[in-house]
């Protein structure tokens, strides 16, 4: 008789101390997009179109345009990156969008993940690297998921 052997994977998620356990590649980074704040005006008649370009590693997420969002647009969107380990910080660039010209860069930044990964969550708002004093308010969260592995034997090799 041989012996059967079944594994079943049951998912669950920690919430605590999510950089306590090793390794996070492959696990998701939820980053809400909120709002920016004092951004540097590119229009001279109307107001400005912006919309937030998000970059980390090979992704990449794009916002609405917020249609006369003006200097401080409001997103409240949602995206989601799959982590790499290794890598920590998120790149930023601000648009203004328009329909006859080509769009005109606001501003830009980098966000770092050292506290979402070790708190699980974080909701700062970053400096635009301009000399207005621009932010952009993110509100990031991550939660580790492991597998718990549980081992099913249907029989036992036991002979006497």
């Amino acid at each position: 008789m041989g012996l059967g052997l079944y594994v079943y994977l049951e998912p669950f998620v920690l919430l605590l101390s999510p950089m306590s356990i090793s390794g996070i590649h492959g696990q998701l980074l939820e980053v809400t997009v909120v709002a920016c704040n004092k951004l540097k005006d590119t229009e001279w008649i109307s107001r400005q179109d912006p919309y937030v370009c998000l970059e980390y590693a090979s992704s990449k997420h794009r916002t609405r345009t917020c249609t006369d969002g003006g200097k401080n647009p409001t997103f409240q969107e949602k995206f989601v990156f799959t982590l790499i380990e290794g890598l920590r910080e998120i790149s930023v660039v601000v648009w203004n969008s328009n329909t006859i010209t080509f769009d005109d860069f606001i501003g830009s930044g980098k966000i770092q993940l050292q506290k979402v990964l070790s708190q699980g969550y974080d909701d700062s708002s970053w400096p635009l690297q301009d000399k207005r004093g621009s932010t952009i308010k993110l509100y990031l969260s991550f939660k580790l998921i492991m597998l718990n592995v549980v081992i099913f034997l249907d029989r036992f090799p036991f002979r006497k």
